[in-house]
């Protein structure tokens, strides 16, 4: 983590950018679970149609990096909608790191305090989101954080925690961003874990970005998506309701 940020004309262009695109956490939560997707068929159609194991493993390579952009993005827009929507948290964060952001040009921008942290990165994960909760981590608040999820098999609804449903989800977490790392800084980077691994890894990445979302969601009474179940097993779908009620 960078402790200091010097302050030009890219960086505001950059940040501002980012704040302009993105809308409301609905639809950049939204824009994760569509990239994931995309990313999901495109490798298994790579498994489909091609033959040579380098083509194949080229695609899961193009996979994983895609996995950590994807949650990269989402972590960043979460802090930046933070900074937005919680009076003080800006000044929580610089104090707790002694951070700075210096230069000229829009001092005042406190969403410049995103580039500070490496969002691809677990223990500046932390840091960045740390200061909310009163958990010792930041893992530890959003590993055990339960949430319902119905399970389409049984057709019922179970109780869903990362910790206990996906027991190895932070230890997956950190091998898939240093793998990416790999990936992308060494060209003959040679992949050595099996499909099963991936399947953890796409599993870990997709559930983590899903439960944080909906961590924030219910802390800052924002609406979410959740299904109605009719004991007489015909789906009454889907309603919208505000988180918390």
């Amino acid at each position: 983590m960078r402790k200091k940020i010097k302050v030009n004309e890219h960086i505001i262009d950059k940040v501002q950018s980012k704040i302009d695109s993105r809308g409301d956490i609905n639809q950049f939560a939204m824009r994760f679970l569509i990239n994931f997707g995309i990313s999901y068929e495109v490798l298994k159609l790579s498994k489909e149609n091609f033959v040579k194991k380098e083509y194949i493993e080229y695609s899961m390579k193009q996979c994983i990096v895609s996995l950590i952009s994807y949650i990269e993005t989402l972590l960043r827009d979460i802090f930046i909608f933070i900074l937005k929507e919680r009076p003080g948290y800006y000044d929580l964060v610089t104090k707790e790191y002694s951070l700075t952001i210096s230069g000229e040009l829009d001092k005042g921008n406190k969403y410049l305090l995103a580039e500070i942290f490496n969002f691809q990165n677990i223990k500046d994960i932390e840091r960045a989101f740390k200061v909310l909760f009163e958990s010792e981590t930041f893992f530890e608040e959003i590993g055990s954080f339960v949430v319902n999820k119905y399970d389409s098999s049984d057709k019922i609804i179970k109780k869903f925690s990362l910790d206990k449903s996906l027991p190895n989800w932070l230890e997956n977490l950190n091998e898939v961003i240093k793998t990416r790392h790999n990936i992308v800084h060494d060209g003959n980077y040679n992949l050595i874990f099996s499909e099963k691994k991936l399947n953890e890894y796409q599993k870990c990445i997709l559930c983590f970005g899903q439960i944080f979302s909906l961590y924030v969601a219910y802390n800052f009474n924002l609406p979410v998506i959740v299904i109605e179940y009719d004991k007489r097993k015909n789906p009454a779908g889907a309603e919208k309701n505000k988180a918390g009620s």
